[in-house]
């Protein structure tokens, strides 16, 4: 009989659910500090990180409510190794429900399972935006804590399931597809294990749509109180998002299986981080493939194979359920990815036998090469991101230094920057020109402001524009030379111009 007060209990219980899982775990951390470390240890920028210093970014007019709400939770601070560390913590979360609700017990699974789901090049990326990666992680658990209570809940679980899945969404309304995709592998994993009927399925089926979809209700509903009760519209990011017609619907489901195909062979949105990863991703769909045919091959029901063969088809669909609603397409978007990877493993649980065990050998080793690619992947774009940002402050700080000593200035002069500093690092030694949240510019017209505040402590006078349209300075860039020659920064009346290019 267990004795002591609650939270001696509840510490009892957590120290023997910590021995269950000490080996995923173990892996999580490790894969997670190959990977993140270095982001974590450093203060690494994007054009969203510069703003977003000191808050969330936006929110309610983005129909992210519950990342307004996250505010509570997490500080509105960007802190790399606090923000960090929870979120991978919560990752771990993600990684453990997952394992438990497709009850993976071999121990070099769980392993790969764990190291493909931290280091993720969509995760890779939401690291970037380090003020609101924690968030983010929290939605990712509450996406897959919602098809664990679904799934093993009963009634109650139905119920707890729409409230986390509306959670998720209210912080990043793509994790969607996330929860869609494990529907859909675990409904792969019962037609596989052969113990239910093929209606039993289909009706299992139909109760993870519904499942999905009073989710998404709860979503709507709440969004709509809350944007009713601030008096907030959509902003014109979110709105320009939607999918408006049923042609762009249509287009955005073709789009999903394409760039489903594309992620393999074609490297699309780095899912595949390297042309080497590709091939190793190629390989692993194409064993995992195979393992599936031979099942629905030797199947003596043709009801049941021809299932598996209809769920199959829709699993590109369901990883990219997004594009059908949404003309938005970019790597953070799709973590739901890594439900291959878990259908990859639930084949290596699967099949027994001495080919079958070839074809698990070379899954393990293709997963784990994987992994690996994703690590060094990771570590490079933050590479980048270093380099770019000691580039950016080195320039910075230089035309700074030419501001101040431009005769006539004082500190109530008004400045006013016009043009962008190109190439402050080269985009031939790492290139991440598409890659949304690691792009080459830093410092733009949107960012340039905060960058130099929080990172060179120089804040001029905000700028008159009454004044400055009647100043002559607009006449007067025209004929200026670009930074940093002669004439590029000069004084006219009260203001300091800059012309960058």
């Amino acid at each position: 009989m267990t004795t002591g007060t609650p939270l001696e209990r509840a510490m009892e219980k957590f120290n023997t659910l910590l021995r269950r899982h000490a080996l995923t775990v173990g892996a999580c951390l490790v894969v997670g500090l190959l990977s993140y470390y270095f982001v974590f240890t450093n203060k690494l920028l994007n054009l969203d990180e510069l703003s977003g210093l000191f808050k969330k970014g936006e929110s309610i007019s983005s129909g992210r409510w519950a990342l307004w709400l996250s505010s509570f939770i997490f500080p509105d601070a960007s802190m790399p190794w606090i923000n960090g560390m929870l979120s991978l913590f919560m990752l771990t979360g993600t990684v453990l429900l997952v394992e438990e609700l497709f009850e993976l017990r071999n121990p070099l699974t769980k392993l790969l399972l764990a190291g493909l789901m931290i280091a993720f090049p969509s995760q890779i990326i939401t690291f970037s935006y380090m003020f609101t990666c924690a968030p983010y992680a929290l939605a990712l658990l509450c996406a897959a804590a919602s098809v664990y209570a679904f799934i093993r809940g009963g009634r109650v679980g139905a119920l707890l399931s729409a409230l986390l899945l509306a959670f998720s969404l209210g912080i990043y309304q793509a994790y969607i597809a996330f929860a869609a995709s494990l529907y859909l592998v675990y409904i792969i994993k019962l037609i596989l294990d052969g113990e239910a009927e093929e209606k039993a399925i289909v009706l299992k089926g139909l109760a993870c749509i519904g499942a999905l979809l009073l989710g998404l209700v709860f979503y709507y509903v709440i969004n709509k109180l809350t944007m009713l009760a601030t008096g907030t519209v959509y902003n014109s990011y979110a709105d320009a998002s939607m999918q408006k017609d049923i042609s762009s619907v249509l287009h955005g489901l073709r789009v999903a299986y394409t760039a489903f195909l594309g992620y393999f062979y074609r490297g699309y949105y780095h899912l595949a981080a390297t042309p080497f990863s590709q091939l190793v991703h190629t390989l692993c769909a194409l064993v995992a493939g195979l393992l599936l045919l031979c099942w629905m091959l030797r199947c003596e029901k043709r009801g049941r194979a021809a299932l598996l063969l209809f769920c199959l088809a829709l699993l590109p669909l369901a990883v990219n359920c997004l594009y059908v609603v949404s003309s938005l397409r970019h790597s953070l978007m799709l973590y739901s990815f890594t439900a291959v990877y878990v259908l990859a493993c639930v084949c290596m649980e699967s099949f027994s036998g001495r080919w079958q065990g070839i074809a698990r050998d070379v899954l393990s080793l293709s997963m784990a090469l994987i992994i690996a690619c994703n690590v060094f992947y990771a570590n490079r774009l933050y590479l980048k991101m270093k380099l770019e940002y000691e580039n950016a402050y080195s320039f910075y700080q230089g035309l700074v230094t030419r501001i101040k000593s431009t005769p006539g200035y004082t500190e109530d002069s008004m400045v006013v920057i016009t043009g962008d500093a190109h190439n402050l690092i080269p985009e031939s030694e790492i290139d991440t020109s598409d890659i949304v949240g690691i792009m080459e510019g830093l410092i733009n017209v949107y960012s340039r402001s905060d960058f130099i505040t929080y990172y060179i402590g120089f804040t001029p006078p905000p700028v008159n524009w009454d004044e400055w349209s009647c100043s002559g300075g607009q006449e007067l860039i025209e004929t200026m030379p670009e930074y940093p020659y002669e004439g590029s920064v000069l004084k006219n009346g009260e203001f300091i111009i800059v012309r960058l290019g």
